[in-house]
């Protein structure tokens, strides 16, 4: 062969997918902001915000545009991130390193409610630091180390084998240093491919496209289900109408005397909330099977994808907060699809 770049570890391909995707949902939800400020009620949603940049006797156009520079600036570091997260995958150490930093940055800014409140928001900063945090495990450390020349992180399982006198290491036998005289001491038989710290009885690892679909899937149920049953809790604290004006809550005033409209828009929320719950159960017991079993539940991981991408297609065209879902699912059929998935969900 003649490439010697050894290969990908999984941690980093997945890492560096999910870290592009986050950069990429929060680089929409600033241009979002970004489009909402020229609205009145897109002004209202952000008036804590704004009230951040307004003190010192600024005006409220002063406010307004200092918030756009700093949305815009937070927009150009999650297109950066976007960028380093493929540099990264790719080997380049300084978009590892830059990528670390925009994680805990976004961390940051999601905390702080720079974007709005909202669990969403904060979810994804998490999100963030933990998959940066992969970027820095021992296997993905030691990729790095071959690709800038130097020594692999070495293997406290090889370190810790003892390897016996006269077995041969590489060019030279462990023998050559005790010779006999009259005779050439014979290396004691290995079991062909003796690999003590890499060998699993009964567990193959999972090939990079499997890996990728199942580990999509199991984040993006979670998530998915997480989301839900918040809101459906909300919808039980919310109550009815009536229950939701004497509370006085958010946007009251922007619903007073529309009860008909507000009851069949908490109908709709509790509909979608409810399917979507289902649809993260499905999905998690479908990578579930495939992490458990092994070599089967591709079928049930295919048509939980299809049937995300229908459902959260049809909620786009009135609310596209299903979007990111229909992205990750995309991403699950690409890779079921590969060659490499295909033979490994063969039986044999």
């Amino acid at each position: 062969m003649t490439d010697t770049r050894p290969p990908r570890p999984q941690a980093l391909t997945a890492a560096c997918l999910y870290l592009g995707a986050i950069f990429t949902v929060q680089l929409v939800t600033v241009l979002v902001l970004v489009s909402d400020l020229s609205t009145a009620e897109g002004q209202k949603r952000v008036e804590t915000q704004l009230d951040w940049f307004g003190g010192g006797g600024r005006s409220f156009g002063d406010a307004q545009t200092i918030y756009q520079v700093v949305l815009t600036v937070v927009a150009v570091l999650a297109a950066t991130g976007i960028v380093c997260a493929v540099h990264a995958a790719k080997g380049h150490h300084p978009s590892r390193v830059i990528l670390t930093v925009l994680a805990a940055f976004f961390l940051a800014v999601s905390v702080s409610g720079l974007l709005g409140p909202g669990f969403f928001v904060a979810m994804l900063g998490f999100l963030a630091v933990f998959f940066a945090a992969q970027l820095w495990t021992p296997v993905v450390r030691s990729w790095f180390r071959v690709l800038a020349g130097k020594a692999p992180l070495p293997a406290k399982a090889v370190a810790s084998t003892p390897v016996p006198v006269g077995a041969p290491t590489g060019g030279q036998s462990g023998g050559e240093m005790y010779p006999q005289p009259g005779q050439q001491p014979a290396p004691p038989p290995m079991p062909p491919g003796y690999q003590p710290y890499v060998h699993t009885p009964g567990r193959e690892p999972l090939p990079r496209a499997v890996g990728v679909a199942v580990w999509t899937t199991l984040i993006g149920s979670i998530v998915a289900m997480g989301l839900s049953a918040m809101f459906l809790l909300s919808m039980l604290v919310i109550g009815d109408y009536d229950s939701f004006m004497a509370q006085g809550g958010p946007g009251a005033d922007m619903i007073r005397g529309r009860e008909a409209d507000f009851n069949e828009a908490l109908h709709l929320v509790r509909v979608i909330c409810a399917i979507a719950l289902v649809l993260g159960v499905g999905g998690l017991f479908a990578a579930i099977r495939v992490l458990v079993t092994r070599r089967s539940g591709d079928v049930v991981l295919f048509v939980m994808s299809v049937v995300t991408i229908i459902f959260t297609v049809v909620i786009a065209l009135g609310f596209p907060f299903g979007l990111p879902w229909t992205a990750a699912a995309i991403v699950v059929l690409v890779h079921l699809r590969k060659p490499e998935s295909r033979r490994w969900f063969v039986k044999t």
